[in-house]
């Protein structure tokens, strides 16, 4: 494949988790609420909420974008408007790069939580990091760390709990907003205009690099279903206890 099509598998795969992780968080937010109500909520929000925020305070910072105006925790007006923070940037539109940056800023609350989330799961099913040269292991080992870390969470391991604890704080957080996905569209056009120009400079080296990127989207997906899954063992927790608390009513 070339890395044109590759570029538009990049972008394709980062849309496909980008609305799988909407819905998880909405719905986690919904069944959250329901059983511990909207200040319970926003209490555990005081983590989730601002590690948002700064994830697209951060990557903006990081593609030159003026920060206009930043709110990292407001559930009082949250609770009216449905925000509870928001970051507002400005960008040259004759730079490319802050273009491109677009896309990243968006996207940037799912990519650095499912780091965050990976790194906890790393220490507590510390697999062999060696595996994740080989895209063929990581798929054979999936399955095994997914087991291994229910052990450690029955056997009241530290790091798979603390997993766990940073996993309820953060993921109804990670999801795209409405204003996060038209922001990635704004970058998706330049990236592939990139991705063009980069392959017409490359020429018959494109093989090598074509490898390389696959490789990447391989390891790229296997992180957002890493943060994917706690993210849905998150929403199904939240989900037994919103049932739990309606019965009681």
């Amino acid at each position: 494949m070339s890395i044109v099509i590759l570029t538009a598998v990049f972008i394709a795969v980062t849309y496909l988790f980008g609305f799988l992780y909407a819905a998880i968080s909405s719905y986690n937010k919904r069944y959250m609420i329901a059983a511990i109500g909207w200040t319970g909520f926003c209490v555990l929000g005081f983590v989730g909420v601002p590690f948002h925020e700064l994830s697209h305070l951060v990557t903006a910072l990081i593609f030159k974008h003026k920060i206009t105006d930043v709110a990292l925790f407001r559930p009082v007006k949250g609770k009216t408007d449905g925000n509870l923070g928001y970051v507002h940037h400005s960008y040259n539109k004759k730079s490319l790069y802050q273009q491109i940056g677009n896309f990243f800023i968006g996207a940037a609350p799912m990519l650095l939580g499912s780091i965050v989330l990976l790194i906890l799961f790393y220490l507590s099913v510390p697999f062999n990091i060696n595996n994740f040269v080989s895209k063929d292991a990581l798929v054979l080992d999936f399955g095994h760390i997914v087991l291994g870390f229910g052990t450690k969470l029955v056997q009241f391991d530290f790091f798979s709990w603390l997993t766990v604890a940073v996993a309820f704080l953060i993921c109804p957080h990670l999801g795209m907003s409405k204003a996060d996905f038209k922001n990635t569209a704004a970058g998706v056009v330049f990236i592939l205009v990139l991705s063009c120009l980069f392959a017409f400079v490359t020429g018959t080296k494109q093989n090598i690099l074509n490898v390389i990127y696959f490789d990447f989207i391989v390891r790229y997906i296997y992180i957002l279903t890493i943060g994917l899954l706690i993210s849905i063992f998150v929403m199904m927790i939240s989900k037994i206890c919103s049932i739990n608390v309606s019965r009681r009513l």
